[in-house]
C-alpha cells in the first residue's frame, strides 16, 4: 500500500490535483458566483412561471427550464466550494513541508 502512495504521489497525475486545487481563490471564487447567480435565475424562474403563467405546456417547459438552469448552477457552486475547500487544506499542508 505505501509503495502505491509513494508512485502515486510522484506521478504526474497527484502534480496536476495539485496544480488544480492550489488555483488562485479569487478565480475559484468566481466559479463559485457563476453557479450561486445560476442557481437564482433557475429558482426565480421556477417561481415565477409558477406564480404568474397559467398552468399550460408552457409553464411546465419554463419551470423545467428552471429546474436545469438552477441544478447546472447549484452543482458548479457545490464544486468551486468543495475546490476552495480542498485547496485550503493543499495550501496548508505545503506550507509546513518548506
Amino acid at each position: 500500500m505505501l509503495k502505491y502512495f509513494v508512485a502515486l504521489r510522484n506521478s504526474r497525475y497527484w502534480q496536476a490535483l495539485i496544480v488544480h486545487y492550489s488555483a488562485d481563490p479569487k478565480l475559484i471564487f468566481k466559479q463559485f458566483r457563476l453557479g450561486v447567480i445560476g442557481f437564482a435565475i433557475g429558482l426565480g424562474l421556477i417561481i415565477v412561471a409558477n406564480n404568474n403563467m397559467p398552468a399550460s405546456i408552457e409553464q411546465e417547459l419554463c419551470v423545467l427550464a428552471g429546474l436545469i438552469i438552477g441544478g447546472v448552477g447549484f452543482i458548479v457552486a457545490m464544486l468551486a466550494q468543495m475546490r476552495l475547500m480542498i485547496g485550503r487544506f493543499v495550501r496548508f499542508y505545503s506550507q509546513d513541508n518548506k
